[in-house]
């Protein structure tokens, strides 16, 4: 049998996460290091290394100490339709233009789903333009309502987001 496993050099990172919107206290990973901590989850969502969200947005504020010129973003998130796991509805990522004032520099809609599916992981990249950031905040949103081919449709989905990779 054949084992396929993806490698990703590890770089570029921020210094700290700040969590905004705290996640749900099941998932709750190890909070904002969970997105920086070099340990890429897998597709257990249960073993501690995921965020889960699913009444609310995922927003977490990224610092770097020093400023970075960076290239992508890229959101690692995990889908298992079995248990409502959705990719992310939408993926915005801002820079501070001042004190408390974001500036939407990059979104991403994710392709959603049309059936029912093996579970994955998967990395959605964002461009960010090749400019040089300190301060950044990320925002993903959970599926509102399941789909009508859904067991459960009509119900609020999750979105599990883990580990963050950066392009410079």
């Amino acid at each position: 049998s054949t084992v396929t496993r993806d490698f990703i050099a590890s770089g570029l990172k921020p210094d700290s996460v700040q969590l905004v919107t705290a996640p749900d206290p099941s998932y709750s990973g190890s909070g904002g290091k969970t997105l920086i901590d070099d340990e890429v989850g897998e597709l257990n969502f249960r073993n501690g290394r995921w965020l889960g969200y699913r009444n609310g947005d995922m927003v977490a504020v990224l610092y770097f100490n020093i400023p970075q010129t960076l290239k992508t973003i890229s959101v690692s998130a995990i889908t298992d339709p079995g248990v409502f796991i959705m990719p992310p509805r939408e993926i915005q990522v801002y820079e501070e233009e001042g004190a408390g004032n974001w500036k939407l520099i990059a979104k991403d809609f994710p392709r959603q789903l049309t059936k029912d599916t093996a579970e994955h992981v998967k990395r959605y990249a964002l461009p960010l333009g090749d400019k040089s950031y300190n301060k950044m905040k990320l925002v993903v949103k959970p599926l509102g309502r399941l789909p009508n081919w859904h067991p459960g449709k009509g119900e609020p989905g999750w979105v599990f987001v883990d580990e963050l990779f950066f392009e410079n």
